[in-house]
């Protein structure tokens, strides 16, 4: 009898190396009798797996199952010489009992993360591809929604036959999610561990994007990010979440699986429950980037890409909304000096040709006003060493622009 298995996430459960690896293992899963259909991703290999294959958008924008494309999809199952189609994408999951309805004879696969790690993997990518600004807010409310879900279709109830997995490399077969995956088909699939689909950023890569994402949101934007994915000199296990808030959702979630555990006798599960009462928080840091942090990883991508670095130290410089320390290194970055060498002054004839060239190079810029003006005369004068000159144009953006925090600081640190 031919059956359906449906993996429907959910999201932060490595769905995307899931649907990479099956996406590129087609023909084996052809030959273990997996049908599992064809579906695009994009550069960095990400994708919604086979979503489009089933799901449709409503004029709510909300995503419905779609039976003409599931008619359509089992009668390519039909046809093929498979006993086994798997589908995959995290838009399925909260559409389990629509789903159910719409496939005969349907095996659910779940993942169960825990949702501590959501937050911070969340947060992670809400700023690689979201453009957010905002640090991450601490939160006192959270809950397993695998559980939660299932507890209510349960509760109605609904005929579903659903795998539960604990998403943890300790407890996955072979220590590996896609041969964790594989293994409910009794499939020994070893992969390439060396291949990383979206990763997260590590601490570094991930302050200096929050800050660019103030300006950077086209195209420059996706450059950005696959460079940063591939920055790893930095923090790669911290938390940002305070050890207090941290603890006080760890005895939450905790509690939470194992009244779940007790109430479906889901033995199963208690390796995932001891492992989640012992673990220990990952080493917090203060969410704010040093001026050697922002240093680093603005000279890996300057190696990187040395045109879209320039457009970057280009807008950092007229920032008036980045971090105070993303300015400090971009003034100290020794290449941005190496462009703009500092000018020794010895008389009074070299004093007027700095300033008259200074001003010249400002008028040519487009968008010149008072403030901007000021401005950019005070960071030569900084540059230069010609502090007391620099203070005096600093000031004067200060009466046009009070709120202008990058100056505010410069002040500071100089009267």
């Amino acid at each position: 009898m031919k059956k359906i298995f449906i993996h429907a996430g959910p999201g932060k459960t490595g769905t995307s190396a899931i649907q990479f690896a099956l996406l590129n293992n087609r023909e084996l899963l052809q030959s273990k009798g997996i049908f599992y259909p064809d579906h695009p991703a994009d550069e960095n290999n990400v994708s919604s797996g086979n979503f489009s294959r089933v799901l449709s958008k409503k004029q709510s924008k909300s995503f419905v199952v779609d039976t003409k494309k599931v008619k359509q999809l089992k009668r390519e199952f039909d046809s093929s010489l498979c006993d086994v189609m798997l589908l995959s994408s995290e838009h399925f999951f909260p559409l389990l009992t629509e789903l159910n309805q719409a496939f005969e004879n349907v095996t659910f696969i779940l993942y169960l993360r825990n949702p501590i790690d959501v937050i911070e993997s969340g947060y992670n990518q809400a700023v690689k591809r979201a453009f957010k600004t905002e640090k991450l807010q601490a939160k006192r409310h959270v809950e397993f929604r695998v559980l939660s879900l299932i507890e209510q279709l349960y509760e109605n109830n609904s005929e579903l036959d659903i795998i539960l997995r604990p998403y943890s490399s300790q407890l996955f077969v072979r220590n590996n999610l896609i041969s964790d995956l594989l293994s409910v088909f009794d499939i020994d699939f070893i992969v390439d561990e060396d291949q990383s689909i979206n990763p997260s950023y590590c601490f570094e890569a991930l302050e200096l994007k929050r800050q660019l994402n103030h300006h950077f949101n086209d195209k420059s934007a996706v450059k950005i990010d696959k460079i940063l994915q591939s920055y790893t000199e930095g923090k790669k296990d911290f938390s940002l979440l305070s050890p207090d808030v941290y603890e006080a959702l760890r005895i939450k979630v905790t509690h939470q699986l194992e009244q779940f555990i007790s109430r479906f006798s889901l033995t199963h599960l208690q390796p995932y429950l001891q492992e989640l009462q012992n673990q220990t928080q990952k080493s917090f840091v203060q969410q704010k980037a040093s001026v050697e942090d922002y240093e680093s990883v603005l000279r890996f991508l300057e190696k990187r890409d040395g045109s879209l670095y320039l457009q970057i130290i280009d807008v950092i410089k007229d920032s008036e909304v980045v971090d105070s320390n993303l300015h400090l290194a971009v003034n100290n970055n020794p290449a941005q000096a190496q462009r703009q060498p500092p000018v020794t002054v010895s008389d009074e004839q070299e004093d007027y040709s700095f300033i008259s060239k200074v001003v010249e190079e400002i008028k040519a810029k487009p968008n010149i006003n008072e403030v901007r003006f000021c401005r950019e005369l005070g960071l030569a004068l900084e540059k230069a060493g010609r502090i007391d000159e620099a203070v005096m144009f600093f000031k004067a953006v200060l009466y046009f622009k009070p709120d202008a925090e990058m100056i505010k600081n410069k002040l500071k640190k100089y009267t």
